[in-house]
Formats: C-alpha cells, sequence, structure tokens
C-alpha cells in the first residue's frame, strides 16, 4: 500500500517508514495538528516582545485567534538604524502561585537552525542543553536574535519551542508533576508595504489523492454520441468524432516511420527523391499531397516539403526550401532525418461530406421512420412481354436494375447505373 503521507507509490513498509523523507513529513503533520495546543497551560506563560532600542516604536502584533505567530514589520531604513539586527525577548513566568511549585525549563531552542538567527538562555548559553528552574512567582527571560550581514528586503520566520516540566514539592504525593511545550513563531517582515500571512488567500492545491470514483459523469457533448452507434440525432457528431479518432491514430502511425541518417536523391526540377522500404505494401501508407519533413541530421532546423509522386520504392518531394535542395545536391552523401506528416484535406473533404447529408437533408433517406412499412404493397414483377428491349430478360443483372427501379426501392433517393461500355447502361 502507498504511503498516504508521503503522496507516493512507494510502498508503506518498514524501510520506508525509516527514511528521512517520511520522518521528516511525520514530524512536520504531528507539529502542525499539535501547535494549537502548544499555548499557554497548567499556570506556565509565553510573552514575547521586541527588545526595544532608542526609544523607537514597533508595530509588532500577534496572528489573530491565537495561532501563536508574532510579526515585527520594519522598514529597510530602521533595520539599518538598529545595526542590522533585532533582538526579542521571550519570557517564562511561572504563574503557579496556589501551589507554589516550581518548574523546569527542559528545553528551549530554535526548530530550524540558521546561522542568521540564534536564541541565548539566562545563562547566555547558546548550546540548548542547559535545565533552568523557575520559582513560583518567577519569569525567567530568553533572547532571541536576528542578525543580518545584508539590508535585503525579504521575510524571516523564527520557529522557537520551549518544554517545560512541572514539579511537585510534596514529595509524598505519586504526582510527579507533567511535561508540555510552548511553540511560537516570530516573523519579521522588512518590507515597506508588508502582507501578513493570515492576510493571504488559503491555497486552494491539497495534493491530496481522490478515492475510488464510483459514477463518473461525461461532459455534455458526449451525451449526443449515445447510445454508442450512429443514430439519426448522433449521425453528424458521431463521424466527425470517428473521422477525428482515424486522423489521430493515422498520424500516430506515420510517426513510426521516422527515419534516420538516410540520403536524399536530387532529381530535376528541384525536387528529391526518397527511397521508402515498404512504401508498395503501404508501410508507411504514403499518398500523393501528404506532407513531410526533413532534416540535417543533428541539427535544429526542419523542412517542409510535400509528397508529388509516390513509385513502387521511392517518392518524390517537392516544395522544398532552395537552400536544402542545394545543399543535398552539392552533397549527395548528407545524411538526413524523414518523417511524415498527415495532409488532412481528405479528412476535410469527409468531415465536410457528413455536414452536407444534414445540410441537404438526407438524414431521412438514411433513417427512414417506420410509416412506409403500414403501407406494404407487392413488389412489381416484369415479364418478357412487357419489356421495351426483351433482348435485356436474360440478363440477370439489367433485369434486376429495372426491377428496382420500377419498385422505388431507393425511397426517393437517386440510382447509380454502373458498368463496362457496351453492357446496355443507355
Amino acid at each position: 500500500m502507498p504511503c498516504d503521507l508521503c503522496h507516493t507509490e512507494e510502498e508503506n513498509d518498514e524501510s520506508h517508514r525509516d527514511s528521512a523523507v517520511h520522518r521528516f513529513n511525520y514530524m512536520l503533520q504531528q507539529y502542525q495538528k499539535n501547535k494549537r495546543q502548544c499555548t499557554d497551560s497548567n499556570g506556565v506563560e509565553l510573552q514575547i516582545d521586541v527588545k526595544k532600542l532608542n526609544g523607537f516604536s514597533y508595530d509588532f502584533t500577534r496572528e489573530p485567534n491565537n495561532k501563536g505567530t508574532h510579526y515585527l514589520n520594519m522598514t529597510p531604513k530602521t533595520l539599518k538604524q538598529h545595526g542590522n539586527q533585532v533582538e526579542f525577548e521571550c519570557r517564562i513566568k511561572n504563574a503557579r502561585t496556589r501551589k507554589r511549585d516550581p518548574i523546569v525549563v527542559t528545553y528551549a531552542g530554535v526548530l530550524y537552525p540558521y546561522m542568521l538567527y540564534s536564541m541565548t538562555d539566562p545563562g547566555g548559553h547558546t548550546d540548548q542543553e542547559n535545565f533552568f528552574v523557575v520559582e513560583a512567582g518567577r519569569t525567567n527571560t530568553y533572547t532571541v536574535k536576528l542578525k543580518l550581514e545584508e539590508n535585503n528586503v525579504s521575510n524571516y520566520k523564527i520557529p522557537i519551542l520551549f518544554t517545560v516540566q512541572t514539579l511537585n514539592k510534596n514529595l509524598d504525593k505519586k504526582d510527579k508533576g507533567e511535561q508540555f511545550s510552548f511553540a511560537r513563531s516570530i516573523v519579521v517582515a522588512i518590507h515597506d508595504l508588508v502582507i501578513k500571512e493570515h492576510q493571504i488567500e488559503k491555497s486552494p492545491f491539497t495534493n491530496n489523492p481522490w478515492g475510488i470514483i464510483e459514477n463518473l459523469m461525461p461532459p455534455v457533448k458526449v451525451e449526443k454520441l449515445k447510445p454508442g452507434y450512429v443514430t439519426l440525432n448522433n449521425y453528424v457528431e458521431f463521424w466527425h468524432v470517428l473521422l477525428w479518432l482515424e486522423e489521430m491514430c493515422t498520424e500516430i502511425g506515420l510517426s513510426c516511420y521516422n527515419m534516420e541518417n538516410v540520403n536524399l536523391a536530387y532529381v530535376d526540377g528541384g525536387c528529391l527523391k526518397l527511397e521508402v522500404p515498404g512504401l508498395a505494401e503501404k508501410r508507411p501508407s504514403v499518398i500523393k499531397g501528404d506532407r513531410i519533413e526533413i532534416k540535417v541530421h543533428g541539427d535544429h532546423t526542419a523542412y517542409q516539403g510535400v509528397i508529388f509522386k509516390v513509385e513502387d520504392k521511392y517518392c518524390v518531394i517537392t516544395g522544398l526550401h532552395p537552400d536544402i535542395v542545394t545543399n543535398i545536391q552539392q552533397c549527395p552523401k548528407l545524411e538526413m532525418d524523414v518523417r511524415f506528416r498527415l495532409g488532412r484535406i481528405h479528412y476535410e473533404r469527409m468531415h465536410r461530406g457528413v455536414e452536407q447529408v444534414e445540410i441537404n437533408g438526407f438524414l431521412r433517406q438514411l433513417f427512414p421512420s417506420d410509416a412506409p412499412r403500414k403501407n406494404i404493397r407487392q413488389p412489381i414483377t416484369i415479364g418478357r412481354n412487357e419489356l421495351f428491349n426483351k433482348q435485356i430478360y436474360t440478363n440477370q443483372e439489367q433485369m434486376t436494375a429495372v426491377e428496382k427501379i420500377v419498385n422505388n426501392t431507393s425511397k426517393g433517393a437517386p440510382y447509380i447505373v454502373y458498368g463496362p461500355p457496351g453492357t446496355g447502361m443507355l
């Protein structure tokens, strides 16, 4: 079974779950899921403020809905006046004054270490390995610093985490306290005009795969092709679609006969001659008027021409740019690449023919109604004495044609009488 968390086709086995990608995605999922719970609780509070400098006033706000993100908006000029650095005071306050229980800060640090920002504990250390006890009613202060080498317009997001362990002074009790965490994000936006994160519209892209679809409703135009075969109502759309499908299949089929490193011969009239194995067996099926493209092997310029003549093993190409014709005339051994392109003129004529059937009102002849069946009459049989030319009586084909015309078997459609000369068509 594939891993839904990583959105990959890899099997969700032990090897995949031990991979760095899966572990990162799992931790990110848990952080996004539980970060709202990492708020002030159990009588412990976390307050974050900008460390003021030279009486500056700061645009420092907290994200609405208590999501734990703080924003500091600064202009490049103001940041430069601060020496391209800004500091924040993170104060852990033990407000458990009723029980007078102390707390221990077991972890305080930046979740994503980066050389531009750091955190310093109350002892001035940055190794994040020191425990600090905070008595009831007291506060410990940690300093988060962002220091830039250059004054650039940008956004910097600093994720920080504090883990706290509560202590119970009464050692006789079984209650050994509990451990919980605070997660915050400090965003320093260095812009003249800042758009805060909560003001950005939520992206509709989720990258989540769909489940099994049991019913898929087709487009409205596809309904015209139902019930899946040609009828009076879908005749035009049905044949248009079939012709388009045939055209695409033919185009794909021609691409199977692309040729590389072949030679073309110059013939009189500015034409080129190409040997095509299997042309007599219609592999490929090439007819006069089809397009063809050639290029020098390894080059990126192609020349388009038209099939002028199709012979047993050769086809003659005309209409090519004179530069490529001259090059091949001067260098007959020039290796060329060839691909055949489908000529659309006969497909366009067939599409036009389909439309003409509807325009000229021939659909009723192709799909007659059931009304004529109610007035079925006996077919007229012609005897020998009724014929003007009695010699055709022994000619079965001619007699069949005459009887069908007399009985009006075409229901109004014209008849086409054909045959070799001298067979009595007139």
